[in-house]
């Protein structure tokens, strides 16, 4: 499994990765265990970050062969 983006979560110590497994993992920095996993997208996800507040994750998407291009916005507080 290919890590594809890593970002902190501000004030935290979560750390949430994407990957060619087209999840999204959001790990405990100090525990190195996963937190939560958002489901698989349709598309490996290429790209994350995480709003100042640490509060919202948006991930993104290139698709394949010039489609499915997408960004998703997930809630963290969930």
């Amino acid at each position: 499994n290919l890590v594809t983006h890593i970002c902190w979560v501000p004030a935290s110590s979560s750390i949430v990765q994407t990957s060619e497994d087209k999840t999204i993992r959001v790990w405990d920095s100090r525990t190195w265990q996963v937190t939560n996993t958002f489901p698989a997208k349709q598309y490996i996800q290429t790209y994350c970050d995480v709003s100042p507040n640490g509060n919202y994750l948006v991930s993104s998407s290139n698709g394949f062969g010039g489609q499915g291009c997408e960004a998703t916005l997930w809630d963290l507080r969930q």
